[in-house]
């Protein structure tokens, strides 16, 4: 199966899934993984870099993930939602996709997570991480790296 991606300079970007998968142990879940020219044995790497996320990265993509579903909630006219802890927006996504991207001339690896939200009718919410660095947690559509 490809995929066409477009990306904010107009160029496009075909990329292949491979029928392998990587496991997210955050979600004891196997996701399909998309990057340009890899290896089965490179597919260890970028698990591996997807399941050691400090537990701090992992807290912050949680607080941002509840603040962007509540602002969304909000949006229609639904009230928040209080969650008793910080991962407990966990128990409300899917991840669905792994994207690897490497940025500039040392390659730094860029991963990019989609998830599936069933608190937003199954809309789907990105994560963009770069080593520990929250880059992006949001609508696939508004990271800056890529336009509709």
């Amino acid at each position: 199966m490809s995929r066409t991606l477009k990306f904010k300079n107009n160029t496009l970007a075909k990329h292949l899934i491979n029928e392998e998968k990587v496991y997210f142990e955050l979600f004891g879940a196997h996701i399909n993984l998309i990057v340009d020219n890899y290896t089965s044995a490179d597919s260890q790497i970028f698990a591996s870099q997807l399941n050691n996320l400090p537990e701090k990265t992992i807290k912050s993509l949680c607080e941002a993930t509840s603040e962007y579903c509540n602002n969304k909630l909000y949006a229609i006219g639904k009230s928040a939602i209080q969650f008793e802890k910080t991962e407990s927006i966990l128990c409300y996504l899917r991840p669905i996709l792994l994207l690897v991207s490497f940025e500039g001339s040392k390659r730094i690896m860029t991963l990019n997570l989609e998830f599936e939200c069933s608190l937003l009718n199954k809309s789907v919410i990105e994560w963009v991480i770069q080593g520990d660095t929250i880059l992006h947690v949001g609508s696939f559509y508004d990271n800056p790296q890529f336009c509709q």
